[in-house]
């Protein structure tokens, strides 16, 4: 068995060299071989030293490095599985380039893939501080952050053990596919969507159109390390409207009158959820801050996106 992991990056080297660190401790299933693949999707191969460091210390595995000179996610994205398929790979996997794995991250993904015979696979992420000097406001979102992910791995979990985890979306911060399936389907990334966002959810919605056969793998964990700059109430504000308004480009192509009045009323409830966790920041403290943040900013979006508003989610990059 050949198993490609796969990482796109885009000028942050630092944040590559941890998971690249990470890679080097990852253990292979039985008879696997892993191939690393990392796309650059800089012109300028802002990534090459730290993959050169990388394929010095690796003690096990093949590295390949390549360049997208074409900017945005969903097109580096394809050139990974264009690359993958190319080296021979069964399998490709994704983590992030801002996260580290756990060494059985692979094995437990592709675990899942083989004995429960499924084309996409999925595991949860928890975050991490990057940084250790945080004020106490910063401290305090950091935990409304860190609770906003573990209410969400906890409501996955649940989803899977009632046996309902074929309807988990699983987006490429962890993300394992069968690529005989992908060969078959054809199915590529939208390549429309290069800086708003939301490609990997659409890559999910249109997979589900075709039968996958999707699930969740509650032990292949990632960490996902975070910045102090995406710590701050405005990021998490403008990330939740960026968000809404990719979700709604994807979900509705026309504005109907029955969109309208959905899309009205589904902000009004925000809000309102909105105002609950204002009243309750004295109590709850960063984890009421953040679903203010999140709420207001997902309410925003929805009315933004109504009326011609478009996301900008990927236009500039963060960290280093």
């Amino acid at each position: 068995m050949r198993i490609c992991v796969g990482a796109i990056t885009f000028r942050r080297p630092n944040l590559l060299g941890g998971l690249l660190r990470s890679f080097e401790n990852l253990r292979a299933p039985p008879n696997a071989t892993l191939i690393f693949l990392i796309v650059d999707n800089d012109a300028a191969m802002s990534a090459a030293i730290a993959v050169k460091n990388f394929q010095s210390r690796l003690k096990e595995g093949i590295v390949l490095y390549t360049v997208e000179a074409r900017a945005g996610i969903p097109i580096a994205r394809n050139r990974a599985v264009q690359e993958a398929i190319a080296a021979g790979a069964d399998y490709l996997a994704f983590a992030d380039d801002d996260e580290e794995v756990h060494p059985d991250w692979v094995c437990e993904l592709v675990a899942a893939a083989v004995e429960r015979k499924l084309d996409l696979v999925g595991g949860p992420v928890r975050c991490l501080s990057s940084d250790i000097s945080m004020d106490l406001w910063s401290k305090a979102l950091m935990t409304g952050i860190v609770a906003r992910d573990m209410k969400k791995e906890r409501s996955a979990r649940r989803r899977a053990e009632k046996g309902l985890e074929s309807n988990i979306v699983i987006v490429t911060n962890n993300w394992l596919v069968d690529l005989a399936w992908l060969r078959q389907t054809n199915l590529k990334f939208d390549e429309a969507l290069r800086f708003s966002g939301g490609s990997d959810a659409k890559f999910y919605a249109d997979a589900r159109a075709l039968s996958v056969r999707s699930g969740w793998s509650t032990s292949a964990v990632v960490y996902e390390r975070v910045p102090l700059s995406r710590i701050g109430f405005g990021y998490q504000f403008d990330r939740a409207r960026n968000q809404a308004i990719a979700s709604f480009r994807r979900r509705h192509a026309v504005n109907t009158p029955r969109v309208m009045l959905t899309t009205l009323l589904s902000s009004a409830v925000k809000v309102l959820g909105c105002a609950a966790c204002v009243a309750g920041v004295p109590i709850f403290g960063g984890r009421a801050l953040i679903q203010v943040a999140r709420q207001s900013g997902w309410a925003v979006g929805r009315m933004q996106a109504l009326f011609g508003g478009t996301s900008s989610l990927y236009s500039t990059t963060d960290g280093d």
